[in-house]
């Protein structure tokens, strides 16, 4: 049974399968245009018409309405799809941009922390190269003290040894004194002991005196030692020991 309607429609059903395979952004925004028999049609004006839309209820008519309906479930299937991978996309840019920020942040905590560390080994480096730097100085403020120290011993011992040079120079001086004192042959004693007595006792008598001079020129008292008579010489101590044996 056919119905009639009160305005016929100017949407054909090609027109309807172009419009659903547009994007839903464009397609709601009115930037997409379809082109049908009539001309061309913008999104808009799609779906502001098709609720003016009424045709004879036909059974031809019905069956060209449900792929109308068909075609506009498929559109919004579509678009419902789109949304669906838009939001997913969405979300897996949101999970990289955190992982990506985490990433930074932890980046910029190595960065902290390692600049910190070398602030801390530079410190410590300008640290030891302070002390090193106040060792050596006082290792040579040190022997600066040494050396001087070493130059006033120096000096010293060279006084020292001039001094027992002289010392020793005069003290030679003296015995040489003394000697010409035991050995002089002008004095009347020595002369007469040797025109009287000979050669051999004035020799022993020189000799005994010259052995007081030695060990005690102060006094000139008389001092035991060893000595070897028939050399006429000091008796050494191995000869000494011997004689001490012979005599027990």
């Amino acid at each position: 049974m056919d119905c009639i309607s009160e305005e016929e429609s100017d949407i054909s059903e090609s027109e309807i399968d172009e419009y659903k395979e547009k994007p839903y952004e464009q397609l709601r925004a009115g930037k997409y245009k379809v082109k049908g028999l009539n001309g061309t049609l913008d999104a808009l004006s799609v779906l502001g018409r098709r609720n003016k839309i009424t045709s004879i209820r036909t059974c031809s008519n019905m069956h060209q309405e449900w792929k109308h309906l068909k075609a506009e479930i498929l559109l919004w299937l579509w678009l419902a799809n789109e949304i669906g991978i838009t939001n997913e996309n969405l979300n897996k840019i949101q999970y990289q941009c955190n992982e990506k920020t985490m990433s930074l942040s932890r980046m910029l905590e190595e960065k902290d922390k390692l600049h910190y560390a070398f602030e801390e080994e530079t410190r410590k480096m300008q640290w030891r190269a302070l002390e090193k730097v106040r060792q050596i100085l006082d290792e040579q403020e040190k022997l600066s003290e040494e050396l001087k120290r070493k130059k006033i011993l120096d000096l010293r011992s060279k006084q020292l040894n001039r001094r027992e040079v002289l010392t020793e120079q005069e003290r030679r001086q003296l015995e040489e004194d003394k000697q010409k004192e035991v050995l002089d042959e002008n004095n009347d004693k020595f002369r007469s002991l040797k025109e009287e007595w000979g050669e051999q006792i004035y020799m022993a008598v020189v000799t005994a005196f010259k052995e007081l001079n030695e060990y005690n020129p102060s006094g000139r008292y008389t001092v035991s030692e060893p000595w070897n008579f028939k050399e006429k010489r000091k008796a050494t101590l191995k000869e000494g020991k011997a004689d001490e044996d012979l005599k027990r």
